[in-house]
Order: C-alpha cells, then sequence, then structure tokens
C-alpha cells in the first residue's frame, strides 16, 4: 500500500509541474511582443556644383521583446533590414548611401532587459535617446549602440539616467566598431579623412530629468573619452492659456573642454573648448505654433573648429539639441558663430495632417561662410484601417555652401508601424 500510495503521490505532483510548466510557457508566449515598421525611402539631392545623388530602399524593422525569461528579466531583439532592389546607379558618387543605397541587413538591437518598480536596465546592443546620445532615426535604420543603460526614478519627478557605450554602428553600417561620426567609416558623419578609423573607448553619460505641471528641465554631463567633457542643461516652461494663446520659453546652456589624448586636436585646430547658449520663445494657438530660436557659441582660436561643439554621435546627422538645427545642418556641422530659425507648425484635420515650415540663418564667418536653410515638412497619417501607416514629404535648401553650391534635398518617406 505504501508503495502505491507514493507511487500516486509522484503521479500528482508530476501533472502538476507539468501543468505549471505549460502554464509558465503560455504566459510567456503570451507577453511576447512583436512589433515593428515597413518602410519605403526616397530621398534625392540636388547640388548646382557636383554631381546630384538619389537612393531608393525598401525594409524596415522587426522587434522581438520576449516574456520574462526570470521575474524581470527579458531579451530584445530587433533586426533591420534596407533593400534597393537593383533600382538605384551603379555609380557611388551618384547614390545617396545614407539612406542607406545599397542592400543591408543587420541585427541592430540584441539586449538584455531588467525592470522592477521604477528601475530600467538594459545591456547589449540597443537604441539610446539622450540629448547627445541618440538614435537619429531619419533613416531606414537608426544609429545602435553597444552599451549598459539604466534609469529610475530617483525622488518624485526626478528621473536618473545612467550609461555607459563601449561600440557604435551608425545608420549605414552593418556592426559595431569603436568608432563614431569623425571617423571615415560611419557614412554621413562629418567625416575627416586623415582621421581614418583611430579607434576611440565610447563614452559616459549621466542625466536627470525633472517635470513638474508647466515647468521641464534636464542636465547632462557626457564623457567622450580622448576626445572631451561636455556639459548641458535645458529647460522649458509653459504659460498658462490665456485666451487661447499658451506663450512658452526655453533656455540651453553648454560647456565643453578637452578630455584625455584629445585625438582630434591635429585634425581641427586644436583640443575642444565650447560654450554655447541658446533661446527659443514660441506661442501655441489653436493648432499652430509659431517660434523663435536662437543659439550662440562664441568664436575661439585654438580650438577645435573655432570653438565649435565636438559631438561624437550627431555631427553629419543634424540631431542634436540645439534650437537653431535645421534638416540638413546645424551650428555643429559648420563652426562656432550664431544662429537664428523661425519655425511655424500647422497641426491640421485631428492631427492627420501636419505641416511645418522654418528658415534659418548661420552666422560663421570668419571660419565658414554664412549659409541659409529652408526646410518644410508635411506629413499625412491614413485613418481608420490604415492609421498606423503615413507618409512625409521633406525639402530642405541650403544656400551659402561654396564647395557644393545650392542644395535642394527632397525627401519621401512612406511608413506602416505595426
Amino acid at each position: 500500500m505504501s508503495n502505491k500510495f507514493l507511487i500516486l503521490l509522484v503521479s500528482i505532483f508530476s501533472l502538476r509541474s507539468v501543468e505549471s510548466n505549460a502554464s509558465l510557457i503560455k504566459q510567456f508566449i503570451n507577453d511576447t511582443i512583436i512589433s515593428g515598421d515597413l518602410r519605403t525611402y526616397e530621398f534625392n539631392r540636388e547640388y548646382s556644383k557636383v554631381p546630384s545623388q538619389n537612393a531608393v530602399s525598401f525594409g524596415g524593422g522587426l522587434n522581438i521583446l520576449t516574456g520574462e525569461l526570470l521575474p524581470g528579466l527579458r531579451f530584445d531583439g530587433e533586426l533591420y533590414t534596407a533593400q534597393p532592389f537593383g533600382l538605384n546607379s551603379d555609380e557611388r558618387n551618384r547614390v545617396d548611401n545614407t539612406l542607406p543605397g545599397y542592400a543591408l541587413t543587420t541585427l541592430g538591437q540584441s539586449y538584455l532587459q531588467y525592470q522592477h518598480a521604477n528601475l530600467l536596465l538594459q545591456g547589449g546592443n540597443q537604441l539610446l535617446n539622450t540629448p547627445w546620445i541618440n538614435s537619429t532615426d531619419s533613416r531606414m535604420i537608426p544609429a545602435t549602440y553597444q552599451a549598459v543603460y539604466g534609469q529610475t526614478l530617483l525622488f518624485q519627478h526626478f528621473t536618473v539616467t545612467l550609461l555607459r557605450s563601449f561600440r557604435y554602428k551608425g545608420r549605414s553600417e552593418n556592426g559595431f566598431t569603436k568608432t563614431n561620426l569623425y571617423n571615415t567609416n560611419n557614412i554621413g558623419g562629418t567625416n575627416i579623412t586623415a582621421f581614418g578609423n583611430t579607434p576611440d573607448n565610447g563614452a559616459l553619460s549621466f542625466g536627470v530629468n525633472y517635470q513638474l505641471n508647466n515647468l521641464a528641465a534636464q542636465a547632462w554631463y557626457y564623457q567622450f573619452y580622448d576626445f572631451s567633457q561636455l556639459f548641458y542643461a535645458d529647460t522649458r516652461y509653459n504659460f498658462n492659456n490665456f485666451f487661447n494663446l499658451k506663450p512658452f520659453l526655453s533656455a540651453q546652456i553648454l560647456q565643453e573642454i578637452g578630455s584625455g589624448k584629445n585625438l582630434l586636436s591635429d585634425y581641427e585646430g586644436g583640443n575642444a573648448n565650447a560654450i554655447a547658449f541658446g533661446s527659443n520663445l514660441g506661442i501655441n494657438f489653436w493648432d499652430i505654433t509659431t517660434s523663435i530660436a536662437y543659439n550662440y557659441i562664441p568664436q575661439q582660436e585654438n580650438a577645435f573648429k573655432y570653438g565649435d561643439i565636438l559631438s561624437p554621435y550627431t555631427s553629419g546627422y543634424a540631431d542634436d539639441p540645439l534650437y537653431t538645427t535645421s534638416m540638413i545642418a546645424g551650428l555643429v556641422e559648420k563652426s562656432s558663430g550664431h544662429a537664428v530659425k523661425l519655425t511655424a507648425t500647422f497641426n491640421l484635420l485631428n492631427s492627420t495632417l501636419l505641416f511645418s515650415s522654418s528658415y534659418a540663418k548661420y552666422f560663421t564667418r570668419p571660419y565658414l561662410a554664412n549659409t541659409s536653410e529652408i526646410d518644410a515638412d508635411l506629413t499625412y497619417n491614413f485613418s481608420q484601417r490604415l492609421k498606423d501607416c503615413s507618409i512625409r514629404y521633406r525639402i530642405g535648401i541650403l544656400n551659402g555652401n561654396s564647395s557644393t553650391g545650392r542644395f535642394v534635398y527632397n525627401r519621401i518617406m512612406l511608413q506602416y508601424i505595426f
């Protein structure tokens, strides 16, 4: 009798174990999230002095975020692809390879994520989105980083972020390398030919964000190893509604100094040594926003690019947080000086139609000739069954560049998010 009883107990526990495992597997599958996007982009660069460039690409990204492997622990991976299907020119100088114009399939994200209460930790290849280290997602494939990232709500209204990046993969590259946008292997950056593919040791960043009612503020420290240390702060205040007018005022400040080996000092006139100020004053009324922005970077002799900001992960991509940065370029892509930008944005048909236009003027003499840029951006978001589909047209017109002449940049971007 005792043996039969033991066998019965073992059978019961075995069945319960099978049922428990089946339940866990079912829960894992139910918690797994599959998402991504499909993209068709066509970019056209027209210059008055050098050959024009064109590129078309089809592709997108497929992301899988698994259910919990252990309590709070999940895995996230994303595969990206860009395929021209033989539609682009065979002449390399006629192709806009920042799109890119060639076939590229890459595993851009693969990291472990731990989340518990207000704590988020991630380690591996991933997207990062901070003011001076970000994904710059305006092409077929975003930029990603091999990094450790952490974020937590330290106090009420205070979010703290800490990251350490080791390797970088640009928007047009297949793999992660110890380089940045000043190296020649990353297409679309501010490549310095003589700098080649000199390796670096990545970056460290620490940031604090504060938000309460009408006030939002952030402060960041960046250590770009063997390049510079950068301190950045930004704040915005939204004034109360006054006769349907909602004014806002933003201000930013930056200081940067050389650090370590100062790897670019031999190529661009000296060590990093920059100070920058900015302000942005605007008004929201009904579905229209207008603003005037200003940035000032004092010119300094015997400093990197005459005192300009050294920005390893935005330079050339025109995706820095300065208020006057435009679609094609901003002060970071040019030199120290000052800039003013006028912007008007229209939100129409319950956000179905979005239109924005801007004019920016850059005063960078004597280091570079003064330039100006006019941009227009029109996005139509489809409704009902195609509510996650959009088509976007962007055009930028840059004048004053003596080497390329007048530059007209047309972009058509069709996207479906799932």
